[in-house]
């Protein structure tokens, strides 16, 4: 069984392994899925940012093993954990209501398709305030297009708002779920 609990800074170690273990480089695009050209963070950067935002992590039970992770950020504190990020101004810019962002969903590969980012996303709605009205995530689209986190977010109920250019690096999908 696999239960969602609030991450605590000593998960940081498995979080940071999990980050890892997902990480496509430009050259597997197409043979796994996973986190597309992503730099993945430090232990040390995971463990400050986790008492910043709506971190969890996926546990199973049988074996305390962390299995996947989802983390979210306030749009009030999204200055403070990712400082001059243009994806996220560009969200800013563009929302006029208060908002939370989904940075990432990672789950190890062994435990893909046991509905684990639903129970994430369905244990952030239960934890959201109200004043909290949209939920904002950012999908590459090109050079690659990473049509397996795509495929989730719409099953969840994201819509796209926008592309967003990144100049010299990727365009954006910048999807939106209404609570």
């Amino acid at each position: 069984m696999i239960n969602i609990r609030k991450a605590r800074k000593e998960d940081a170690e498995s979080i940071r392994n999990i980050a890892q273990s997902r990480w496509v480089s430009g050259s597997d695009i197409g043979k796994k899925t996973g986190l597309i050209d992503y730099r993945v963070p430090s232990e040390e950067k995971y463990a400050r940012r986790i008492p910043l935002g709506l971190f969890y992590v996926a546990e199973d039970s049988a074996s305390s093993e962390i299995v996947g992770f989802l983390d979210c950020y306030r749009d009030n504190v999204l200055g403070t954990a990712f400082p001059n990020d243009p994806v996220l101004q560009e969200i800013i810019n563009f929302e006029k209501e208060r908002f939370t962002y989904i940075n990432t969903w990672v789950v190890r590969e062994n435990y893909e398709g046991n509905g684990i980012t639903f129970k994430f996303v369905k244990q952030l709605n239960s934890d959201l305030e109200k004043e909290y009205s949209n939920l904002w995530g950012a999908i590459v689209h090109r050079p690659i297009r990473n049509e397996s986190s795509i495929a989730v977010s719409k099953k969840l109920g994201f819509n796209l708002e926008k592309e967003f250019e990144l100049p010299g690096s990727c365009t954006f999908g910048l999807y939106k779920m209404k609570r």
